[in-house]
């Protein structure tokens, strides 16, 4: 959220010492927010525009905010936009990441006196992952321009901030920083060394990267199946969610947040784990591709034995072909009954 110059700071930039990451809660070890690794956010300007500016004009000077951003070195962000347009609504859980000139109706809690614009991120509670954000422009009472020389409020300036908020910078006690709380000058086109700071914090080459085991990640994170900006899944390294590592007991009748595995992933009141390979999993369990929707697969780790057909397997299973979600044809010892080969079975 952006003030204009002549109010008074808010009460959250006196308790941070600079940059600081907007966390899920008010706990000092919260999650912060942030997108998932490649930094693919899908942004789109809402074809309505701004009343007065031509459409380019209004894109131009909100790309020139994201260009801004992604420019900064050590970064790895991408924004992903319709050249066009796109409609949707904001603040809204819609499935669109949206920026949008309110020219009506702002919501009870935002003052259109004193806000400029604010932004609206939407989470996974226990990982910090961004799954929505939109950033609202307050055009009730404020009138803005993208001209150097104009006297309105300049949208590159005012999205600038915004944008931090999207990719999860709280505001910052430092004047200087574009996250600061209030504007101090109408025209602001860079980043200062504490925005660059929080940034390369919160989307650091060692945190949150892609990968196919937990020995892929660093410190404390492990590789957790997770959505990425684009609504799609993928794994990727996270902070623990729970303590149980794969091969313990779980309750698979909870979400992946309480299901108390480390990763989420509970199957069979189990915790399984992302695999590439065998090895990656419990003794005596095998590294299966299984079908994730919308035509993709993902390798975890599930509680069957690998086998050679005529192999004895645990009692009551047997050697049994089987087509994973790859079309791989794999021999896994599985639950079997008791006729022999050549009786009658359904």
């Amino acid at each position: 959220m952006l003030r204009p110059l002549r109010l008074p700071v808010i009460a959250l930039a006196l308790l941070c010492a600079g940059w600081a990451p907007i966390r899920v809660s008010e706990d000092a070890d919260a999650p912060y927010l942030h997108w998932t690794q490649g930094y693919r956010v899908p942004i789109h300007v809402h074809s309505g525009g701004y009343d007065g500016l031509p459409f380019n004009q209004v894109r131009a000077a909100l790309e020139g905010a994201m260009a801004t951003w992604t420019a900064a070195e050590g970064a790895g962000l991408v924004f992903i936009r319709d050249p066009n347009g796109r409609d949707g609504d904001t603040p809204a859980v819609d499935g669109v990441n949206q920026i949008r000139f309110e020219s009506e109706n702002l919501p009870p809690e935002i003052d259109p006196d004193t806000v400029l614009a604010f932004a609206s991120p939407l989470s996974v509670t226990c990982t910090g992952k961004l799954l929505e954000a939109d950033i609202t422009f307050n055009a009730v009472n404020v009138r803005w321009d993208t001209a150097d020389a104009s006297r309105l409020s300049d949208i590159e300036t005012v999205a600038l901030h915004e944008i931090g908020h999207l990719l999860g910078l709280d505001h910052s006690r430092e004047r200087a920083a574009v996250m600061f709380p209030s504007v101090q000058q109408r025209l602001r086109r860079d980043l200062n060394r504490d925005d660059l700071t929080g940034l390369r914090a919160i989307y650091g080459p060692a945190i949150g990267g892609a990968c196919t085991r937990d020995g892929d990640c660093a410190g404390v994170e492990v590789c957790q199946y997770t959505l990425q900006s684009d609504e799609s899944v993928a794994p990727y390294c996270g902070r623990p969610v729970g303590d149980g590592a794969p091969g313990q007991r779980c309750d698979g009748e909870e979400g992946p947040c309480t299901s108390g595995c480390a990763n989420g992933l509970c199957f069979e009141d189990t915790c399984s784990a992302v695999c590439a390979a065998d090895r990656d999993c419990p003794a005596r369990w095998s590294c299966f591709a299984q079908d994730v929707g919308g035509g993709e697969t993902q390798r975890f780790c599930l509680d069957r034995a690998r086998c050679a057909p005529g192999d004895d397997c645990a009692g009551g299973q047997a050697c049994t072909l089987i087509v994973d979600a790859a079309d791989s044809l794999q021999t896994l010892c599985s639950d079997a009954g008791r006729g022999a080969a050549g009786s009658a079975c359904d």
